[in-house]
């Protein structure tokens, strides 16, 4: 299968799998912002596109064959699109291929003109997949963030005595140390292989003094990833103490 063609279906998958995630959401009544109540209502156009041009390679036999004879015109499309944030018109559009025709003195055939169509709806799926990643992260960060205030809800309930944003300093120490001794050590880690750093090993190579944890009874580590997606690293704390424990702390173990 040709690999323009082949991404273009992973995408509308994973848009797919985004949307059917924030229509649970919603029905459960979870505010999901504006930019996804957009991916909601505009998502049969991905739809649409999807069956266009599954629609296309079944019946224009040659079809892959020319995607992959013109993969330099997607190329260009692309790099025109990203240049002015995908915010084009088709005057625009056609506008900046001759000025790419005649800077470069190279100049589309009759096949490569008919698939700039096809190309242009995979590249606007393309970065409409690279938007939900995005969104679908913070949609867990936020998660994250609620869950962590209902346990503190919860432990404070059933801990009085407990000052639990004592424990919740230790956990973002943890946090950042960790993103800290990988940064520097140039490490990345697969999100299916996380890296394990343990509080003991911050201490020991002076990413945290034992003066900065509060409560000498904590052991600890946190699970760091590099996310190739939105080029950033992941980090989750966990800590174990005598009046505290993160939630997930022996699961992750």
């Amino acid at each position: 299968m040709n690999k323009i063609y082949s991404k273009f279906l992973d995408n509308c998958k994973n848009i797919e799998n985004y949307y059917e995630k924030l229509v649970t959401l919603t029905k459960n009544h979870n505010f999901v912002g504006s930019t996804n109540e957009w991916i909601i209502d505009n998502f049969y156009m991905v739809v649409e596109q999807r069956n266009v041009i599954k629609r296309l390679f079944k019946n224009k036999k040659n079809m892959k064959e020319m995607l992959s004879e013109n993969e330099n015109v997607y190329n260009v499309l692309k790099n025109i699109f990203s240049s002015h944030n995908y915010n084009l018109d088709k005057a625009m559009i056609i506008k900046e291929i001759n000025l790419y025709q005649n800077k470069s003195n190279i100049y589309f055939s009759y096949n490569s003109i008919s698939v700039i169509p096809t190309f242009i709806s995979m590249i606007l799926v393309d970065e409409l997949n690279s938007l939900c990643k995005k969104r679908a992260q913070k949609l867990d960060d936020l998660k994250k963030v609620n869950d962590l205030i209902s346990k503190i809800d919860n432990d404070r309930m059933n801990n009085p005595e407990i000052d639990l944003a004592d424990y919740v300093k230790i956990e973002n120490k943890v946090n950042d140390a960790a993103l800290r001794y990988v940064k520097d050590n140039e490490l990345y880690p697969l999100r299916a292989n996380k890296l394990e750093v343990s509080l003991d090993m911050l201490k020991d190579f002076g990413y945290i003094r034992e003066s900065e944890i509060e409560d000498s009874s904590c052991r600890g580590y946190a699970k760091v990833y590099y996310d190739t997606d939105t080029d950033s690293y992941t980090s989750t704390p966990y800590i174990n103490c005598s009046k505290y424990t993160s939630e997930g702390y022996k699961e992750n173990k």
